[in-house]
């Protein structure tokens, strides 16, 4: 459907934030969903430190109506993509909420070749526009990932949550842990500094498997500032979590987030391997969890996992649903569009099948 204001809009690609940064900032404000890791304390850093996108601004002669960092892709068909790095996942964009539907029909048909959207919740008003606006629309994939539905109490979820066994077992594994020395759960003070914090997750991710297959984020410098700075100005704007365990004042676990409006969205996750056995990952989500009850407004914390995530599945029992897309506006053909559709249907089955091939040489589990 084509919103007959959309050519009253200017669509541009630019290779950052650049003298946007308040306009993003104000569209933030008045935008029809939240965007989590899209916000510009986020992607003005991501898309200066790390290569591979630009960012689309869509505006009228009232400001800015959509942002949305894109990357492109040539192969098996030319497509755009929302884009994700080490220190952004895939996510919605900032569009104004009264002008939404121009907006995305100006983005789609500026950029000529069919978008792929990665990771769309499958209800709610963003999943609503665009299914209205695209000219044509497909899905290639759809999955849940653990979720966290904020209602009541910490105490009344945790007892609801889980089995008297399960809970004992926690209460368990952390009096063990206790037992090691003094042991101290911590979250990030507002106002306060995150650069502590984010240096202590960097060496506690690269003290362990990430760090020995080279795809910690502190093995990428410039990946490493952009996570320094996209928290600082998180943490300026009143919108970081950071939770910790402590055991004998030194970082044993650690776990942040990003809130925006009535949600959130987990960041990575990470834990000292030496005291796997003490389940310090999990217990740092609880201890994440009861902090997140206690967040005013807040309604719903999104993982950010992976399908069938081994610790968080078992602790948020919530599902949300999501999807990837394939959209294009109805200047791009039909004909051209089932194309497209077809070529990335069969490139994410070769590549799933060549995924599942190594998996099984060398004996290892998907992670």
């Amino acid at each position: 459907m084509l919103v007959p204001n959309w050519t009253l809009m200017r669509c541009g690609l630019a290779g950052g934030i650049g003298d946007a940064a308040g306009e993003w900032q104000a569209l933030a404000g008045r935008a029809l969903v939240p965007s989590g890791f899209n916000r510009p304390e986020i992607i003005g850093p991501a898309l200066k430190h790390v290569a591979g996108a630009r960012l689309a601004l869509v505006r009228d002669d009232q400001g800015l109506r959509l942002a949305l960092p894109l990357c492109r892709r040539s192969y098996p068909l030319p497509i755009q993509c929302n884009w994700s790095s080490p220190v952004n996942f895939f996510g919605l964009p900032h569009l104004d909420a009264d002008m939404a539907e121009p907006a995305m029909t100006a983005l789609l048909r500026m950029i000529e070749v069919p978008l792929i959207l990665h990771s769309v919740p499958l209800a709610g008003p963003f999943w609503d526009m665009l299914t209205a606006s695209a000219g044509h629309f497909a899905v290639l994939d759809q999955w849940e990932r653990a979720g966290l539905e904020i209602t009541g109490t910490f105490e009344d979820w945790f007892e609801a949550n889980f089995e008297r066994k399960r809970r004992k077992e926690f209460r368990r594994l952390q009096a063990r842990l206790a037992e090691q020395g003094t042991l101290a759960m911590k979250c990030l003070a507002p106002g306060a500094d995150p650069a502590p914090w984010v240096e202590e997750f960097l060496r506690l991710e690269s003290s362990g498997w990430k760090g020995r297959k080279g795809t910690a984020i502190a093995a990428d410098p410039a990946a490493a500032e952009a996570l320094r700075e996209s928290s600082a100005a998180l943490a300026a704007s009143g919108l970081l979590r950071f939770w910790a365990l402590e055991l004998d004042g030194a970082t044993i676990a650690t776990l942040y987030a990003v809130v925006d409006g009535d949600r959130a969205w987990l960041g990575k996750i990470t834990h000292d391997e030496s005291l796997a056995r003490y389940s310090p990952g999990a217990l740092v989500v609880l201890y994440a969890t009861e902090r997140l009850f206690a967040e005013p407004g807040l309604a719903w914390v999104d993982s950010c996992a992976i399908p069938h995530h081994p610790m968080i599945d078992h602790i948020w029992r919530g599902r949300i649903p999501v999807a990837d897309v394939i959209v294009a506006a109805n200047a791009a053909g039909a004909m051209r569009f089932h194309a497209t559709v077809m070529a990335e249907r069969l490139r994410r089955g070769l590549r799933s099948a060549a995924r599942n091939a190594i998996l099984k040489i060398t004996g290892r589990h998907r992670a």
